[in-house]
């Protein structure tokens, strides 16, 4: 007895495609699969051919050592006691620089060749950390098409990095010496004048104490004087001066004491021995006077083994192109065959309807 089945699940039965039917038609398109999937590596193994090879020199870095960051003769503190780890750290910025790279690719063209704008503007250096090499150690990489000269170009920039960090500490440490110079200069003037103006002052105020002295003709020269009788206000009627005691009048030391002092300020030619931190101010001076800069035994990195140059391109990656190549081509190919097998279908359907309608006409 035949079962009749819904409209609905006759309408799935004959819409369901099984995986013999895919395969018929892979099998049938076959030469449609293949010819899309050669035509693909074909034209991968064109742009292989074409295309620009890009090589890749290295160099492993290492800090440097405490003897190699001396940039000057004396060591002046927080500007020129540099640490070896600070020093790496502003070479290796200077290498990654934008602004470096430009001025090499200026300054060296002979070797780098005519680059366009963005590639004379965008630093190929990377310095990277690889897991193979020790926490201290840095890779430095360089990435061009130009092989026979990347391991010279690798070479040329380090230094080219290197003059520029000294050129960069050399004018910091330069201006520093130049603003600090100037201010202790004006230091040293200031106080000079203020101990002139001092000595000055004390002048006048002698003067003064002389011509009281001279009219109450006061002019013991003993270290200590008396003053006997009620004037002393004790009762033995004896009053001792010393001319040290600062409570003591300086009239009270007499005309002969306030003269040599007035003979000796008058003719003083130089206030320096009295003014206290003079002799420091004009130490710091000639210290920084004595700067000089030695950039020959200034290094700020180590180079560990040689420079590493490329035997064979790193772009584009051969195997990596063909592979991608070959499944994008299969997977081309098998949609290609479903296409035509679609529309070859279709278009058998619409010959069969038209052949239906010519029937019943």
């Amino acid at each position: 007895m035949q079962q009749n089945l819904p409209s609905g699940e006759n309408t799935y039965i004959d819409d369901e495609i099984s995986l013999y039917d895919l395969y018929s038609v892979l099998l049938k398109r076959k030469k449609l699969i293949g010819a899309v999937f050669i035509s693909v590596l074909l034209v991968c193994a064109i742009y292989l051919l074409v295309a620009q090879k890009i090589y890749k020199a290295t160099a492993v870095l290492l800090p440097p050592t405490s003897g190699d960051v001396f940039l000057t003769n004396i060591d002046i503190k927080g500007v020129t006691d540099f640490k070896p780890e600070d020093v790496f750290k502003l070479y290796t910025q200077e290498l990654t620089s934008n602004e470096r790279w430009n001025a090499f690719a200026k300054s060296e063209k002979k070797i780098v060749g005519t680059l366009s704008a963005e590639a004379q503007f965008r630093n190929p250096f990377k310095l990277e950390k690889d897991k193979n090499l020790p926490n201290d150690h840095s890779l430095l990489t360089y990435e061009t098409a130009n092989k026979a000269s990347a391991a010279e170009i690798v070479q040329r920039y380090l230094k080219f990095a290197e003059q520029g960090l000294i050129d960069v500490l050399t004018q910091q440490i330069t201006q520093y010496i130049d603003h600090n110079t100037r201010a202790l200069e004006l230091e040293i003037q200031f106080e000079r004048d203020a101990a002139k103006q001092v000595r000055m002052d004390k002048i006048v105020a002698l003067e003064n104490d002389l011509t009281i002295a001279k009219k109450l003709g006061i002019t013991t020269d003993n270290i200590y004087f008396s003053l006997a009788g009620k004037a002393a206000g004790n009762k033995t009627g004896v009053l001792n001066v010393f001319p040290g005691d600062t409570t003591t009048p300086t009239y009270l030391r007499g005309t002969r004491v306030i003269s040599a002092e007035l003979e000796a300020l008058k003719n003083r030619k130089s206030d320096d021995p009295y003014i206290p931190s003079l002799r420091e101010k004009q130490n710091q001076l000639l210290k920084l006077a004595q700067v000089k800069f030695k950039p020959a035994s200034f290094h700020p990195y180590r180079l560990d083994g040689e420079i590493v140059a490329p035997d064979h391109p790193i772009k584009p990656k051969k195997s990596l192109v063909l592979l991608l190549g070959g499944i994008l081509g299969l997977f081309l190919g098998i949609f290609a065959a479903f296409i035509v097998e679609f529309l070859v279908k279709a278009n058998e359907q619409r010959r069969e309807e038209l052949d239906r309608l010519a029937a019943r006409d």
